[in-house]
């Protein structure tokens, strides 16, 4: 390949495609021989007696030309290339697949047209040597002159050509490039993409399947799915660029897998296994992948072909790590781990580099607002991504590039922005000279969506989507007490604010609008008040917020109460539905939350009691409810292995507990993440969330379940059941996502 194409980048598959047009083009011999033979264990070898044509000398007879075949090609001189393979089997299948498969797809209805690179141009010989003739003696007298005027003129164009070169400006930097590969709706947002070695091709996956787009000409065609609906998580491409390595989930299991699926020919998927999505590392020998499945992340390893797995490095609990990334050179992997930092409502982390053989993992460099992609260029940069700001669909993306040296993995320079975005990236894939990058832009939407409630609700119908925001995530949080209308939390200002619409209506109107963010609506046990919860846009804690009051029908808010530490995950407060009865506040102390009744009219002034704490629970791992008539608290954590509902009854009155705590499975209800009580007190309504999709269940106090709703969706949404019973509000993400190709970055 170095011989052959010394500045190119060009894809292995490439010699196999060229040996076969070469084939055709030569023919057979007289005796049925080709030209070209396939050498077990070594490669490709030129059938008949070659020899050295010497250069023509003049007043020399040129040679008759040496026939070759049905072709006369011009003699050059042949170096020889060897291309390794496993044994003598599998170079002759090879070399016949890949005939065969290169007249398949040209042969192809609709199919791309498969070009390989083109050849280099022909470097001219040098020209043969000839016999000079002496110079006449005026000649030479001349020549001798020369030899005196000549240095003072190059010592002149020197000094001249300096001068200019000094007074031109200097030629600015490359101009950074990008353009879209892809044009899709929200319906068909991509879901994962890559581009091939010899960045000739990118493989991108949409709702409607996985295809290879040609870059130069926007021509695509499709692949065959290991399944029907399959959910396409991840793509990389194998060093050849005949194969490609998809992740991601058949609909309805919740275990990934991990597939080997061909470009060229029509062979089918074949699985390695149920793994999380994986990358392939840049000679085609392993395969590296996050597992996120267990209580701490895990970089793992495995051959590409199959075998045993291998754990590199593990995390820690509450850490999150991001897609990881092959180097180069093959020897180490970059990967993003990072958490959540409550206080400062944002992720702090790192891009680290982890070395194959050992394991052993290097900072490469600290951030904040890490986006979850890292990768490597050949020159030695590191580019990764970042979010702008804790609300990733309102803020946009940005890119970054740092020096990394190349032993150590440890940045050498300071971070540079490379480009920044309206929207989040996401996606990182570079071609093997490092020259084309692409990524996908995404931009969320959530909505709110409504649906009706049947036979005593363990049916859901006529599911609609009820808000009709752009570009902002609409969340439904209360009720009306007559269910005749939703008051909404939305950012489609630019910050958090609360808007009414009624259920019958197309159009909201601001209920509560501020210069600071208001959200977390929840009607008071009175029925006549709504509480919501008032903080300036840029608070971090320990800094307090406020919960407000506002009459339903119209008025100026007034202060409740002030407090610090809400949890930052889960519902911050609720009301019960009965009269006369408090609200109950969950606060974060240190490693607990808490749960402290309050009046909906003054507060903690009067009788703030602690009813009771949750031990030790991440708030992102965690979700609770008020039962209608306020005397019992459920939780679920966000666990894909629990099934169980925590049920804890409360005596607000006496400012203690009863005693009566007790677990209720679920059945068949694993990987719970949302809960609300029905409003007869009689059960819950509840949401898987399986990492493609997420399911609506309603259960008994029992814990026997009914499915009421699937949607192929990563975000699973709270749910909000109307006080009548009739109506079920819930939120669902609808995101756009694009590819884009970058150039001169």
């Amino acid at each position: 390949m170095k011989v052959v194409w010394p500045d190119s980048f060009v894809e292995d598959a490439n010699l196999t495609v060229n040996i076969s047009l070469l084939r055709k083009a030569l023919g057979e011999m007289d005796d049925g021989r080709p030209y070209i033979q396939t050498v077990p264990r070594k490669g490709y070898r030129f059938n008949t007696p070659v020899r050295l044509v010497e250069p023509e000398l003049p007043g020399d007879t040129p040679p008759a030309p040496a026939v070759l075949g049905p072709r006369e090609l011009k003699p050059a001189k042949l170096q020889g290339v060897e291309h390794a393979t496993e044994d003598d089997a599998e170079v002759d299948r090879a070399g016949s697949a890949a005939e065969r498969s290169t007249d398949a797809v040209a042969r192809r209805p609709g199919g791309p047209e498969i070009i390989p690179f083109p050849e280099p141009e022909e470097v001219p010989e040098p020209e043969p040597a000839r016999r000079i003739p002496l110079a006449s003696t005026a000649a030479r007298r001349r020549r001798r002159n020369w030899v005196v005027v000549m240095p003072l003129c190059l010592g002149i164009a020197v000094v001249v050509a300096g001068w200019f070169l000094w007074r031109r400006p200097k030629p600015d930097a490359l101009e950074f490039q990008q353009r879209r590969l892809t044009s899709f709706a929200p319906e068909m947002a991509t879901t994962a993409a890559a581009i091939s070695t010899g960045a000739k091709f990118i493989a991108y996956a949409n709702p409607s399947g996985l295809f290879i787009q040609v870059v130069s000409s926007g021509d695509t065609h499709a692949l065959r799915l290991p399944a029907p609906n399959f959910e396409v998580a991840s793509i990389s491409w194998f060093p050849d660029s005949a194969e490609l390595l998809v992740g991601g989930w058949i609909p309805g299991n919740p275990s990934p897998s991990l597939w080997v699926i061909p470009v060229i020919g029509a062979g089918p998927p074949v699985e390695l296994g149920p793994y999380p999505p994986g990358v392939v590392s840049p000679d085609g020998s392993e395969v590296a992948w996050v597992n996120s499945l267990g209580e701490t992340p895990e970089i793992q390893v495995m051959p590409s072909g199959g075998g045993a797995v291998r754990t590199l490095l593990a995390g820690s609990s509450g850490e999150i790590f991001g897609n990881v990334s092959w180097t180069h050179t093959g020897r180490r992997l970059l990967f993003v781990r990072y958490r959540w930092d409550p206080e400062l409502r944002r992720n702090w982390g790192s891009v680290d580099s982890c070395e194959v053989r050992s394991g052993k993992a290097t900072t490469v460099l600290s951030s904040y607002d890490l986006g979850g992609d890292a990768i490597a260029l050949p020159d030695g940069r590191v580019l990764y991504s970042k979010i702008l700001g804790a609300n990733p669909s309102a803020y946009g993306g940005e890119l970054f590039a740092v020096r990394a040296d190349p032993h150590t993995g440890v940045a050498t320079t300071a971070p540079a922005l490379v480009a920044r975005w309206n929207s989040p990236v996401t996606g990182l894939s570079v071609d093997a000279s490092g020259t084309f990058l692409i990524l996908r832009s995404w931009v969320v939407q959530h909505s709110a969506y409504v649906g009706d409630l049947a036979n005593g609700g363990t049916r859901l119908v006529n599911v609609h989507r009820f808000s009709l925001g752009v570009g902002s995530e609409d969340f439904p949080r209360a009720w009306e007490p007559d269910g005749k209308a939703l008051f909404l939390d939305s950012n489609r200002s630019g910050h958090w604010e609360i808007f009414k619409q009624p259920l019958d209506g197309r159009m909201d109107e601001p209920f509560v609008q501020g210069a600071d963010d208001q959200f977390g609506p929840h009607v008071a046990p009175d029925g006549a008040q709504l509480l919501y919860i008032d903080r300036v846009e840029n608070w971090r804690e320990p800094r307090p917020a406020s919960v407000m009051r506002v009459p339903i029908s119209g008025g100026t808010p007034q202060l409740v109460l002030k407090a610090s530490h809400f949890s930052e995950w889960g519902r911050r407060f609720e009301c019960p539905r009965v009269a006369g009865m408090p609200c109950v506040l969950a606060e974060r102390q240190g490693n607990q939350i808490v749960f402290r009744t309050f009046d909906p009219e003054s507060g903690f002034e009067q009788g703030s009691k602690e009813l009771a704490t949750t031990g030790y629970l991440p708030q992102f791992y965690f979700d609770w409810c008020l039962a209608p008539d306020g005397l019992d608290i459920a939780w679920v954590l966000w666990d894909s292995t629990s099934n169980r509902i925590h049920l804890l009854h409360l005596n607000p009155n006496a400012g203690s507990l009863t005693g009566n705590e007790r677990d209720i499975d679920i059945q068949g209800g694993s990987y719970l993440h949302a809960i609300a009580w029905s409003p007869d007190g009689k059960g819950w309504f509840i949401v898987r969330e399986l990492p493609a999709s997420w399911v609506l269940l309603h259960a008994d106090m029992q814990g026997n379940a009914s499915q009421l709703l699937t949607v192929s969706s990563t975000f699973a949404p709270d749910v909000l059941p109307s006080p009548d019973g009739r109506h079920l509000a819930f939120s669902e993400e609808n995101f756009s996502s694009n590819v884009w190709l970058l150039r001169n970055f």
